[in-house]
């Protein structure tokens, strides 16, 4: 866990180093401007809630024209001395265990509290590693 208030957090669109707070914030990156938000973050396919588009979408719009939804499209910023998450890298379905909604399943008791870090599907302590 990283202890508050010593490093700053990741935007898991952009992977700039921009959050002061844990994912879940509700926060918008300054960069990219996704609004951080722990449901698109622990399943990266669906779209809705905050951002109108999926984790995986917006990574590929800020790659194609530098925002996350096209709505923002000229409203972020380029970093002013931000460095990227060394570890960060834009989420595969293929690679990466990420988790789908299941329909009927209240899901709100099931977040982690402490350390939402755990959701960062890039790390080497994600919640759904599959280690071997």
């Amino acid at each position: 866990m990283i202890p508050f208030g010593e490093a700053k957090f990741p935007c898991p669109v952009c992977g700039y180093l921009v959050f002061d707070m844990q994912p879940g914030s509700h926060h918008r990156c300054p960069i990219c401007c996704w609004e951080d938000n722990l449901v698109q973050l622990r399943f990266p396919l669906m779209p809705g809630g905050p951002n109108s588009v999926s984790l995986e979408q917006a990574q590929h719009n800020f790659a194609e024209f530098g925002a996350a939804e096209r709505r923002h499209a000229g409203m972020g910023r380029r970093p002013l001395g931000e460095h990227r998450d060394s570890a960060w890298r834009p989420v595969d379905p293929d690679r990466d265990n990420v988790e789908e909604p299941a329909r009927g399943i209240n899901y709100a008791d099931s977040y982690p509290t402490r350390d939402t870090t755990v959701l960062y599907y890039w790390s080497d302590h994600y919640w759904r590693r599959v280690s071997g």
